[in-house]
């Protein structure tokens, strides 16, 4: 669910929610990872599932779904950017992280790889609670870039528990 897709010639990469996510601690192919991606070199006709996005740190944090996708191809080679929700280890902040993949080679032999989590964002207010601290949450991120300035945007929503809510938005130099 909650997909999203890019494009640019025949490099194609859509990411989901991956469920398996639920199920696995630091599995092999990130497939623990709650953000499931797919690459295909063939204008979409087939696709290879990359498993979920590359994370290190998988035993403190989590990208946890709700993608965008993004492509910019300066000087012809092909970025793919990839932004989700992401939990960072005991930290009670919500935050959205993206992914920079690269495509290598060329044709139907072209692959992906990306890079580990870039944070881009993260709550800004906190309340302290009887029992710890509850903190915004950030959802519906939307990424785009500009290519003359080579800046990718991101807005989200970060959602509060009172009536507060506010669209936000957050650069990142490419």
């Amino acid at each position: 669910s909650e997909t999203s897709i890019a494009s640019v010639g025949k490099y194609v990469v859509e990411a989901w929610n991956d469920s398996t996510g639920f199920f696995s601690l630091c599995a092999p192919m990130s497939k623990d990872q709650g953000t499931g991606y797919g690459f295909s070199a063939d204008g979409g006709a087939s696709f290879v599932d990359e498993g979920g996005l590359p994370n290190a740190n998988c035993n403190t944090s989590f990208y946890g779904g709700d993608p965008g996708v993004e492509v910019w191809s300066p000087g012809g080679t092909p970025y793919f950017y990839i932004s989700s929700l992401f939990s960072n280890g005991n930290d009670p902040r919500s935050f959205l992280a993206l992914a920079a993949c690269k495509v290598t080679g060329t044709g139907s032999s072209a692959t992906l790889s990306c890079s580990q989590p870039v944070i881009i964002a993260s709550s800004t207010i906190c309340h302290p609670l009887q029992q710890g601290v509850f903190c915004t949450f950030l959802d519906k991120d939307y990424i785009s870039i500009d290519p003359q300035r080579g800046r990718l945007y991101v807005s989200y929503t970060e959602f509060d528990f009172d009536p507060n809510t506010f669209i936000e938005t957050s650069t990142v130099e490419l």
